[in-house]
């Protein structure tokens, strides 16, 4: 079978389909019954419902027919599903940091994710001109493997104690001074964080989590010291409140001090005005990196917004075969292609000269179309989505 998502999504319901329904299941999805109870032996209801859908695809592939899910569905709905904790306490936070060293490269990837909640692909994602220090914000736009999982970007805050890890040495030791900028990616390397974090929590003497954890903690204890769901959901990059709070809400079973994750807004405004005052050279530093980054930037843009004009400025659209201005027209990909680029008018953040070529084979997974066409194109497309 041929999955489409993002990379993870994609290696996550190959491995769903090779151990689970391809093993099992007969091609025509008669044995529905008999394959779903063997799944709820060793399986929570939320994996039970996604191998649903997975079936339902391969059924249909291989036979043409539309397979009933609807009554496992709704009964699997119902069930209540027996998460094990996965919030770290106040505590065990505190173990934890105190053996992650400056120099170990989960320090600044751990910091980030207990701070602000972002989830793995999106904290190996991020660049330094994403940082916003005069506002205290970090724009997350981007997962290391293309767009974040919603496709949406967002601002997450600063805490005080992130702010002490970002004005620390990590942060100089990123700072090009002979050029006068700040280098692109914050985490210098990909790597596969959760041994180096099994290794500090069992150093610790905690109980072991994986990265994910890390957010699951920051979701749980904000919720528990009463924050907001709303703008806790903005953090996470969930759709809906209700998804926070089916996650999160009373995972820990305590009530546990929010204080150490952020201060209070008055208290960390006077922070950092002392700062600035013992740092003068270092916050005239920073500035100058921010102008440096957003001059170049806005320069990329430009420079790839003319590029594309140039190139295909005067193609009509594919479907009403008219001409428009640029600001009209759409990159729209076709179905069964992975959406890893999202290619516009107004460019993109990954949009820049020296990466044309990752640009143009984005855009082979795609149709020129315009604006108006597209949203045929979407409504369409919705319609023909089977309801289940």
């Amino acid at each position: 079978m041929k999955f489409t998502g993002r990379p993870n999504t994609i290696r996550a319901k190959e491995s769903m389909f090779r151990n689970w329904v391809e093993p099992h299941l007969s091609e025509d999805g008669s044995n529905l019954d008999e394959v779903v109870d063997v799944w709820e032996v060793d399986l929570q209801p939320a994996s039970i419902k996604a191998l649903l859908y997975i079936s339902k695809e391969y059924v249909k592939e291989t036979t043409g027919k539309e397979l009933d899910i609807k009554q496992h569905v709704k009964r699997i709905g119902r069930s209540k599903q027996q998460v094990p904790t996965k919030a770290l306490t106040h505590s065990e936070i505190v173990a934890l940091s105190a053996v992650i060293e400056a120099d170990d490269p989960l320090y600044l990837p751990f910091h980030i994710a207990i701070n602000t909640g972002m989830r793995r692909g999106e904290v190996f994602g991020l660049h330094w001109a994403d940082l916003d220090m005069l506002k205290n914000r970090i724009l997350v736009q981007r997962s290391y493997y293309g767009e974040t999982k919603s496709g949406k970007s967002r601002y997450v805050p600063i805490s005080s104690a992130l702010e002490k890890v970002l004005v620390a040495e990590t942060f100089g030791k990123s700072y090009n001074k002979s050029k006068g900028k700040r280098s692109g990616s914050m985490v210098k390397s990909l790597f596969d964080p959760n041994p180096y974090l099994r290794a500090a929590c069992k150093e610790a003497g905690i109980r072991e989590i994986n990265f994910h954890g890390l957010r699951h903690t920051f979701a749980t204890l904000a919720l528990e010291a009463g924050r907001s769901p709303v703008l806790v959901s903005k953090c996470l990059g969930h759709a809906a409140v209700s998804t926070t709070i089916d996650l999160y809400w009373n995972v820990t079973g305590e009530s546990l001090d929010m204080a150490f994750l952020e201060a209070k807004q008055e208290e960390r405004k006077e922070e950092r005005k002392e700062w600035r005052k013992q740092n003068p050279e270092k916050v005239q530093e920073l500035n100058t990196a921010a102008r440096a980054v957003n001059a170049e930037m806005k320069e990329n843009k430009e420079r790839i917004r003319d590029y594309l004009i140039e190139r295909y400025g005067s193609t009509p659209c594919m479907d009403c075969d008219k001409v428009f201005r640029w600001c009209a027209m759409d990159f729209d990909h076709r179905p069964g292609e992975t959406k890893e680029l999202k290619i516009g008018a107004r460019g993109h953040q990954k949009a820049t000269i020296q990466n044309i070529a990752l640009i143009e084979k984005e855009i082979t997974k795609c149709d020129l179309v315009c604006s108006n066409c597209h949203r045929v194109r979407t409504q369409e497309r919705h319609n023909a989505k089977p309801q289940s």
